[in-house]
């Protein structure tokens, strides 16, 4: 959008310069006909401003001839005036009688400004003035007469002056407004044919022009503006694709871990399937290996005590006797011993992958202690044949006479070690064989 938009701009900014050019040569090829139209503006100008001129000339002039009059009793006042200033010189009237008045009734002198309270003689000597004061209606008319004298020749004087700066502007203002209406009359003439065109390219110049180039500034302005966010959506773009391409590789990582995960899964289900299995199978040969084993061990006239051995999900042991009652709480210590140890053979007959022999050692502590010496003499004879390595940690009362016997028709025992303990209190091993065995 914003490109379609800088485009618009730049079509409106080719289009205005387009337009420009096509003016600035109109003004080019008509430069004289433009002159000439600006010279008659200006001159009619200049003309308004001598016609103006003109007319202010004449009121001055009108204005000052006012007082002409008076001057043509110059000569009369020149006789008149040593008669008015003998009169002048016989009036007592020094001071006008409303100063006097005037300072009295304010308490200030007029003429020097001091107060009247404060100096009591010049209160006094005022008053001594006013009652010696004569007047008379002669002191103004005398006064009359002497501005009236003073103002002719004054005028007198500035008069011939004004009236000779008032006329040299009057033929001045003249010659300009003449001059101007010739140059005026002189190009109107080229102008009148083409005032229409002179007026259309004035219009263009003073209005098309400046609105053209406004308008080719604000496009240019907006272009400037769209393409600084151009590049920053740009950024947004590279910004957003580069985080498109991380989520697409996460994804794809995802995928693959997914599909490790199915199969991990897949691979699982089929481990618990073989697992489950397994187990069942373990549990079920593992039953039946204990019930063989403590069949093995036990005497013969217990060897029908069990009918089933069963093996729970949590490897728990149930014995079931001939009428299905789990006989676990009700066997002997001795038959609970045989049978531990029925399960530890069956446990490592297992472990030994099938084989007929347990080939891992078997040490057993203290096996015999709860045993019947019939139990004893069987676990003794059979055991040998179930493990590659029997080793038995036996007491004084698991080793007697018996015991030894048993171990000797077994043909089954490599070495005997005894623990003796010294005198200083240490225990020593001593190796020995069974015949030199009286007791363990």
């Amino acid at each position: 959008e914003i490109k379609k938009e800088n485009t618009y701009y730049q079509q409106n900014v080719q289009a205005a310069q387009s337009e420009i050019q096509t003016i600035e040569k109109q003004l080019a090829d008509n430069k004289q006909l433009q002159q000439d139209k600006k010279d008659v503006d200006a001159q009619k100008k200049i003309r308004e401003t001598a016609d103006d001129a003109v007319v202010t000339t004449l009121k001055n002039m009108i204005g000052d001839l006012e007082p002409c009059s008076s001057i043509l009793a110059q000569d009369m006042f020149s006789q008149v005036m040593p008669e008015i200033k003998d009169m002048r010189e016989d009036q007592r009237d020094l001071f006008s009688k409303q100063v006097l008045t005037q300072s009295l009734q304010n308490g200030v002198c007029m003429l020097c400004g001091n107060d009247l309270g404060n100096h009591p003689e010049a209160e006094q000597h005022i008053n001594k003035l006013l009652e010696n004061y004569q007047s008379s209606e002669l002191s103004g008319i005398l006064d009359l007469v002497e501005r009236a004298n003073e103002r002719i020749n004054e005028d007198s004087q500035t008069l011939p002056d004004k009236m000779n700066n008032n006329y040299q502007s009057l033929v001045k203002s003249a010659e300009e407004a003449e001059k101007a209406q010739a140059i005026i009359d002189r190009k109107s003439v080229s102008l009148e044919a083409n005032m229409d065109m002179a007026r259309n390219l004035e219009e263009k110049e003073h209005t098309t022009l400046p609105e053209l180039h406004a308008k080719v500034n604000d496009n240019k302005a907006r272009i400037i503006s769209n393409e600084d966010k151009l590049e920053q959506l740009s950024d947004e773009i590279n910004s957003n694709q580069k985080a498109r391409e991380d989520k697409l590789n996460e994804q794809s990582n995802l995928a693959v871990q997914k599909s490790v995960a199915d199969k991990t899964n897949s691979i699982l289900q089929e481990l618990q399937t073989i697992v489950s299995e397994y187990d069942d199978e373990a549990r079920s040969e593992l039953s039946q290996q204990v019930k063989y084993m403590f069949n093995q061990l036990i005497t013969e006239q217990d060897q029908r005590l069990i009918k089933e051995v069963n093996i729970s999900n949590n490897y728990e042991m149930e014995i079931l006797g001939e009428n299905g009652i789990n006989l676990l709480n009700d066997i002997s210590k001795g038959q609970s011993q045989v049978l531990s140890l029925a399960f530890i053979f069956a446990l490592a007959k297992l472990a030994s992958k099938g084989r007929d022999e347990i080939d891992f050692p078997l040490f057993v502590d203290t096996p015999f202690a709860r045993l019947d010496s019939q139990i004893r003499d069987h676990i003794i004879q059979k055991t040998p044949s179930l493990s590659s390595q029997w080793v038995l940690l036996l007491t004084d009362t698991e080793f007697t006479t018996r015991e030894k016997s048993s171990f000797i028709q077994s043909n089954g025992v490599g070495y005997v070690y005894k623990l003796q303990k010294d005198s200083d209190g240490q225990t020593s091993i001593l190796k020995s064989s069974l015949n030199d065995q009286e007791e363990a």
